[in-house]
């Protein structure tokens, strides 16, 4: 593993701790009575009392946060020297982020063309998910890059 390769990984477990401090948060206006109360900025509670706030039945900053969660769990396979397990869960944290995406990119959708709210930590998850699979799309290309040279 390269020095430039240790220091994407470290980018992305801080954007994943972010994803997780932001989704928690989420998750306590989520379940306060009047979310729009407790949110320091406007458009919390709107979003996060629509009908778009569930999916199965459950939050979606719950969804996130476990996918952030994932996320983290990923990086830290990834960090291993061991490099079958190493790969496998790159591969598997840029799935799992590109899933991340289209689902915000979905309920971005949702609160510009449907609520015309906007939730600022909403939108932070958001942003924070993109440069997360960003950072996931450099580890995964340096992967193959290895891979590569490995074979030859």
């Amino acid at each position: 593993m390269t020095v430039r390769a240790t220091r994407w990984h470290a980018l992305a477990g801080a954007l994943a701790l972010a994803g997780v401090g932001d989704t928690a948060y989420l998750m306590v206006l989520s379940g306060a009575a009047q979310a729009g109360e407790q949110c320091p900025a406007g458009g919390c509670g709107g979003v996060l009392g629509s009908a778009y706030a569930h999916t199965f039945g459950v939050s979606n900053s719950v969804w996130g946060l476990l996918a952030y969660a994932l996320a983290m769990a990923l990086v830290g396979v990834a960090v291993a020297r061991v490099p079958g397990p190493r790969r496998a869960a790159t591969a598997l944290l840029m799935a799992v982020n590109c899933l991340g995406v289209a689902a915000h990119a979905y309920f971005v959708y949702l609160k510009a063309a449907v609520l015309r709210e906007f939730c600022p930590f909403c939108l932070t998850s958001a942003g924070l998910m993109v440069f997360l699979a960003a950072a996931a799309t450099v580890l995964g290309y340096q992967e193959l890059t290895v891979a590569e040279r490995d074979r030859g």
